[in-house]
């Protein structure tokens, strides 16, 4: 009688098993890097934002904070290399002047093939917001 090896019918299934474990992981490695590279941008949004706030508050006139916010996200942005597809500055001077706030919101189209080595088409809109006070012991006009 000859005995049969009972692994004999399995025969290169190892090198299968490999590729049907091994792809599912480097999709599911791909998505946590985007999903922290989305995370990464949101942040620097928001010190873009915040940096704009700043120099806003810091403009002696409206239309200065205006042309101060919307350089001073721009510098931001590109020294962070986030991507955008456009990016929205709009400055709040409504109660702009001494003791007043500034607020800044900053909304960009995040294009997500950038992010990761990866053909992935489309863009994610992200959007950030900050607030500067005036001082108050400072000349400040409309």
């Amino acid at each position: 009688m000859s005995r049969r090896s009972p692994c004999s019918g399995e025969a290169g299934s190892a090198p299968l098993e490999l590729v049907l474990v091994t792809v599912p992981m480097l999709a599911v490695i791909a998505f946590v890097v985007l999903a922290g590279r989305v995370v990464q941008a949101q942040g620097s949004l928001q010190g873009a934002a915040r940096s704009g706030a700043r120099a806003a508050s810091l403009a002696r006139t409206t239309t200065d904070a205006h042309d101060a916010a919307a350089q001073a996200v721009a510098a931001n942005l590109t020294e962070a290399g986030v991507a955008c597809d456009g990016t929205q500055v709009s400055v709040d001077t409504t109660d702009f002047g001494a003791g007043g706030t500034v607020t800044v919101r900053v909304a960009c189209g995040l294009r997500v093939a950038d992010l990761v080595p990866l053909p992935v088409p489309g863009s994610r809109a992200i959007e950030a917001r900050s607030v500067a006070v005036v001082d108050e012991f400072r000349q400040a006009s409309k």
